[in-house]
């Protein structure tokens, strides 16, 4: 229940907080601004100080962030807004109005009730400090100025709504009068598991933890927050949208940049540098030291007291938001978390909680069974561990290699330092890349190795490996997300296993198919002069089969339809710039050095035109051979010349089986180019006529515009 005095403070910050927007005549629920060049004032700049004054009220109940803001904000907005001399002398009574307004304002923005509550915050501010050591000349001149300390307040405040929360221990409480301890050291770990062993072992209360990552842009900040049973994690662990996201994006630098500004962590910790030539963030790899898999004791940092002057303010705030939370409050999360590491090791944390005595209670194990290949094929994972199914361009892929791969890539969990990949496959003459020399083989051909001792092996003998990834034992999250992420890294290990099969196939099987084309195209020549007959045809993409395939020609090409036959002659061709695809076939009988020509496949002459046909998909091949798809060879039932997943799997949480596998078949050219001469074009008009299917120029009328070019 609110004291009288409370309730007055109430409506004098009503009262102000109307009489602002008033005075700065800026709507808050505007939403088109004027945006000032010259350094002025205009109304974006109000319009984002009336969203934080919200953001203020909303985040914090006692109204001290708000009425700090309100004080900050109106005393710069008051500096920078004038009248012009024009204005005073043409309508002098609306300055003198406004100058009312803004002193009643300022009356009641900074009324000894209000001014109270700001030097009583910073007062507790001062003690605060002063506990810690870090009552310095620097941090007491932060304290003393509330605009500076408005911010923080609403920075701690922010944070403790972004934060990520993981509850890892749920139990009895501290019995009541018992205070929490706060630890003046930043410590430093080397992995979530080791933090939280630690934390068991810790007196109640909160300490501040930089965790590192073997990738330092994916170190963070942790509170670790024991209050009895009760284990808290609250962290800036980067988020990502899928486990795989951290080892594709590009920019890593920017990610850690945007995320380490959002808060006021120590991260110069991380001996953080800046190349301005290159405009990059990177670390000094030579302050660092190696990884180690557990640590049986914190490493000690710094302490809270030699950080700089904002970042102690904000921690100290921190500190008492956190307790206010986790202690007075007795927050408790939807659902306990838990990390990698405990798929494969279960009680480790019971077990040390036990050893520190802990009050736990009812603490469920992650029990998570091996994954089998029949629970992650098809549709069997939900459309919540995979994201969206891309179009499950590569199904025929996965159901004719699926009951080939073992179960064994689909569990893996790393271990510090290990590479998990599957060896290349053999070429047709049985040829393999090399594995370092202590690298251990599974009975199903899983490689783990030392990343660093693998590092001495040249370039050439790690090309072609499928590199596997393995769930991080440091990673953290509710079973649900574990669960999820676990599934989503088996469907790519299964997508390499099955590429490494797929691949295998291809090049054992490749010359065949490529000879099986030749004698096709040569029982069918007479079909082959019948479609060389027209000058050019368009055939549609048969998406209704291949709903992922995109077009690829050389040529103009529209919206859905492609150029199927297409007669040029030798001029047009080098003019144009036209290429049949590497690995296409050229129907002539012979080349002829002297003047560099194809001989015309009909007569033998020195070829003047040359008929290109483009097929685009299996559609494609059984039409130009007259036959059913069926007829086809197996593994060109489902060619496609061009199906790549076209969306963006990094920043989306896309199922791996859509981008990580690609169809080894789709590199085989079935590109066909007839040479004609002159001579030989005139027999095939006489002699023969398209099919009654084939019909010259249509679907595409000329009048119509061209859409791109390739």
């Amino acid at each position: 229940m609110n004291t009288p005095c409370a309730e007055q403070r109430a409506h004098q910050l009503t009262e102000a907080l109307d009489l602002w927007v008033k005075l700065t005549g800026v709507d808050p629920g505007a939403n088109s601004f004027t945006i000032s060049l010259s350094g002025g004032m205009d109304s974006y700049t109000v319009s984002q100080m009336h969203k934080a004054l919200k953001e203020a009220l909303d985040l914090d109940p006692s109204n001290i962030t708000a009425h700090l803001l309100l004080d900050a904000f109106s005393s710069h907005y008051f500096k920078h807004r004038s009248f012009s001399v024009e204005e005073l002398l043409e309508n002098p009574e609306r300055a003198a109005a406004y100058a009312a307004k803004a002193k009643q304002f300022r009356a009641l923005a900074q009324s000894p009730e209000i001014m109270d509550i700001g030097e009583s915050f910073a007062l507790a501010m001062r003690q605060a400090v002063r506990h810690y050591g870090a009552d310095s000349e620097a941090v007491l001149k932060v304290i003393e100025d509330r605009h500076e300390l408005a911010y923080l307040r609403r920075d701690a405040l922010r944070s403790m709504e972004r934060l990520r929360v993981d509850q890892f221990l749920s139990g009895k409480p501290e019995a009541e009068g018992v205070k929490p301890a706060y630890n003046g050291i930043v410590h430093q770990f080397w992995n979530i598991n080791s933090l939280i062993n630690a934390a068991c072992g810790q007196p109640s209360g909160v300490t501040l933890n930089l965790v590192r990552d073997p990738d330092c842009f994916q170190s963070y900040f942790a509170f670790a927050i024991r209050n009895g049973g009760n284990l808290f994690v609250l962290s800036d662990v980067p988020v990502h949208s899928h486990p795989l996201q951290r080892y594709m994006t590009r920019r890593p630098d920017r990610d850690f940049d945007r995320r380490s500004s959002r808060n006021w962590f120590p991260y110069d910790l991380l001996n953080i540098k800046y190349d301005e030539n290159a405009n990059r963030l990177y670390f000094d790899a030579d302050a660092q030291r190696g990884l180690i898999p557990l640590q049986q004791e914190a490493d000690q940092l710094k302490p809270l007291a030699e950080l700089a002057p904002k970042e102690i303010v904000w921690i100290v705030m921190m500190f008492d938001l956190i307790v206010e939370r986790f202690w007075r409050q007795g927050y408790q999360a939807p659902a306990l978390s838990y990390t990698g590491q405990m798929i494969r090791e279960e009680t480790p944390l019971l077990a040390m909680a036990e050893r520190a005595n802990l009050p736990v209670i009812g603490y469920q194990p992650l029990s998570l069974p091996a994954l089998t290949v029949e629970e992650v094929s098809g549709d069997q994972v939900s459309e919540e561990a995979l994201g969206d199914f891309g179009g499950s361009p590569n199904r025929w892929l996965e159901e004719r290699y699926a009951s080939s791969i073992t179960d064994e890539v689909l569990n893996l969990v790393s271990r510090s330092g290990v590479d998990y990949y599957l060896p290349p496959a053999k070429d047709q003459h049985g040829r393999g890349a090399k594995n370092h020399p202590t690298a251990i083989v599974s009975a199903n051909q899983v490689v783990s190795v030392d990343s660093r001792k693998d590092k001495q092996l040249p370039s050439w003998d790690k090309q072609g490996r499928y590199g596997l990834h393995a769930l991080d034992g440091a990673s953290f999250g509710t079973r649900t997300e574990l669960e999820h992420n676990r599934a989503f890294l088996a469907r790519h290990n299964m997508a390499k296993a099955i590429q490494r099969l797929a691949d295998q196939e291809y090049e054992a099987r490749k010359e065949e198919i490529e000879q099986w084309w030749r004698t096709a195209l040569d029982r069918k020549i007479e079909r082959i002069y019948g479609m060389a007959t027209v000058t050019e045809s368009w055939r549609p993409l048969d998406h209704e089969r291949f709903p992922q395939a995109e077009i690829s020609v050389s040529g103009w090409y529209r919206e859905g339809m492609f150029p199927f036959v297409k007669r040029w002659s030798d001029e047009e061709w080098r003019k144009n710039r036209i290429y049949m695809s590497e690995g296409g076939v050229g129907l002539h009988q012979g080349y002829r050095q002297r003047g560099g020509t194809f001989l015309c496949h009909v007569t033998g002459a020195a070829s003047s035109y040359r008929v290109l046909f483009q097929p685009q998909t299996a559609t494609d091949l059984a039409y130009l051979l007259d036959c059913r798809i069926e007829d086809l060879p197996d593994v060109l039932q489902h060619w496609c010349r061009k199906t790549d997943y076209a969306g963006n799997a990094i920043l989306n949480r896309i199922d791996p089986m859509a981008w990580a596998l690609r169809n080894p078949w789709s590199r085989m050219s079935f590109d066909v180019a007839l040479y004609l001469s002159v001579r030989g074009l005139k027999s095939i008009l006489k002699r023969y006529q398209a099919p009654d299917d084939l019909l010259p120029g249509e679907p595409v009328a000329k009048e119509k515009p061209i859409v791109s070019k390739k």
